[in-house]
């Protein structure tokens, strides 16, 4: 079951090898065939009824297809055990602009490119194809994910927190932060450690004011 898996990692009860465990099981929920990643497997029956998610086809939303919510929390918590090359991969496999980057993925998606999906199915009569297209909440975890997790962007008060879990196909990439009329310019490099810099001077944290215009670079450290 994705949830239990993502959610003993994000809330902190599965730590260190606990955690590479719980996140090593999930993977047999990764179906790169259909480019999904599914919610629970395997799915429920009509003899093993749990409530509403049974009244759902096997393989449809809950009940054994991807639930979109699930599958980015999953890509958290992978980032949050230093697995974000991964979590990159696999988010560029449910990603929908990549399931319609050719006519065959397309025709099986069955959805727009430019919208998250609530799920998609691994029903055997719709493989791969999407179900409920324009989802908030699955676009909005998407956005936590990228924004939080990978650019390691977090707003705390009247600051800006910098702590990014970037990818390597995301490295050297820039930012353009606003903040009311303000505009912030990050830039994120390979550095032989961690650090951040604001116009220049190095920095924990950055002051997020009014009437600014500032060049940011953070270097993330080297990875092996």
């Amino acid at each position: 079951d994705l949830l239990v898996q993502a959610y003993a990692v994000i809330s902190g009860v599965a730590d260190g090898e606990r955690a590479a465990i719980c996140l090593k099981t999930a993977e047999n929920l990764i179906d790169q065939k259909a480019g999904i990643i599914k919610l629970l497997y395997p799915p429920l029956s009509s003899e093993s009824y749990l409530g509403y998610i049974s009244d759902y086809p096997e393989g449809m939303r809950e009940n054994g297809g991807q639930y979109t919510h699930a599958a980015m929390w999953y890509l958290i918590a992978l980032t949050l055990i230093g697995k974000q090359d991964f979590a990159f991969e696999l988010f560029q496999m449910i990603n929908p602009v990549e399931k319609c980057s050719n006519k065959e993925k397309s025709d099986r998606y069955m959805g727009e490119p430019y919208v998250l999906s609530g799920d998609v199915y691994s029903n055997k009569d719709n493989y791969g194809r999407v179900g409920w297209t324009w989802y908030t909440g699955s676009a909005g975890w998407a956005y936590k994910l990228i924004t939080e997790y990978f650019f390691g962007l977090k707003k705390r008060g009247d600051f800006l927190y910098i702590e990014p879990k970037l990818p390597k196909k995301l490295e050297n990439s820039t930012v353009v932060f606003k903040y009311e009329n303000s505009t912030y310019y990050i830039e994120y490099k390979t550095g032989l450690c961690p650090k951040i810099t604001m116009d220049g001077e190095r920095v924990e944290k950055i002051p997020l004011k009014p009437n600014l215009r500032c060049k940011i670079t953070v270097e993330t450290g080297f990875r092996e």
